[in-house]
């Protein structure tokens, strides 16, 4: 199964992790080479590269970051690698938001970002402009969170991060990122259930985590999705990876085993058996073959 970033960072002590509510800042260190990692997140989140370079493969996009550089995700599944600098460090900061911290951050701050429904649209990934007043920000939300431990402290914590949020989207260049913040407060049970679906297909999540990324109980998540695409949940996921299967075997120079943990199936094994069963052919042959 994917790895839960939450769950990740509030069940170790090896990163510097502070819970405000609806917010989760924190700091990641990696001291190893080059890893590769299949992740997802419950909530929307921000990444600041402090060191080394970070990469990250969405459905649609891959981005390489540099120090110096954000990168907002929507919640959802992704592929991460990080590669450390010449002292053999990586480090990064991220800052989670949920979608209720944005409706009421929105809500209070109207008279500064009016909504604009004309352009509101929403991006599962959007890279946005750090200067040095940001930077500086980030330096002084990563010096309260190691002391952030009674009330007061953690309240200064959440005023430090609205500065910063006010700060990024008050940037021209960021025109983007506000906007799809902005959209993101808006409710529609269809749009996000296709949002998180064509965006997320390739997660190796159970199904109460689609419906949790959707914002539905599971049992609403079942019907809504059956009303809107006409099959089962793990008929349409099926269906879906193995297209992209296809599409990546034939366009790309990614081994099987690669392909497989791509498109989020649980093993090599079980994606080269279910492959052949709807095909016809095993993945080999069909890459072989050029079938598409």
């Amino acid at each position: 199964m994917d790895i839960k970033l939450q769950d990740y960072f509030r069940a170790t002590d090896e990163h510097n992790t502070l819970v405000l509510n609806d917010l989760i800042y924190a700091e990641y260190r990696s001291y190893l080479g080059p890893t590769q990692h299949k992740l997802w997140s419950e909530d929307h989140f921000m990444v600041f590269v402090i060191q080394g370079i970070k990469k990250i493969i969405t459905t649609d996009q891959q981005y390489t970051i540099q120090p110096g550089e954000g990168l907002f995700l929507k919640k959802g599944s992704f592929v991460m690698s990080e590669i450390p600098d010449q002292d053999d460090c990586y480090k990064s900061l991220l800052l989670f938001t949920s979608d209720q911290y944005l409706c009421d951050f929105f809500k209070e701050l109207q008279h500064l970002f009016p909504s604009d429904p004309q352009n509101q649209i929403i991006h599962t990934s959007v890279p946005f402009t750090v200067d040095h007043q940001l930077q500086s920000l980030l330096q002084a939300i990563s010096d309260i969170s190691t002391q952030a431990h009674s009330s007061k402290e953690k309240e200064i914590a959440k005023l430090r991060v609205k500065e910063l949020l006010i700060h990024i989207l008050d940037v021209k260049s960021n025109h983007t990122l506000r906007e799809c913040l902005q959209a993101l407060t808006i409710k529609n049970n269809e749009v996000q259930l296709k949002e998180v679906m064509e965006s997320n297909f390739t997660a190796n999540i159970a199904l109460k985590d689609f419906a949790q990324l959707a914002g539905m109980s599971l049992s609403k998540f079942k019907r809504h999705f059956e009303s809107f695409y006409q099959t089962s949940p793990g008929k349409w996921l099926l269906h879906k990876r193995l297209q992209h299967a296809q599409r990546l075997l034939n366009s790309t120079d990614m081994n099987i085993s690669e392909i497989a943990f791509h498109c989020g199936f649980q093993n090599l094994s079980h994606f080269s058996k279910v492959f052949k069963q709807h095909t016809g052919f095993s993945p080999t042959e069909f890459q072989k073959e050029d079938l598409l």
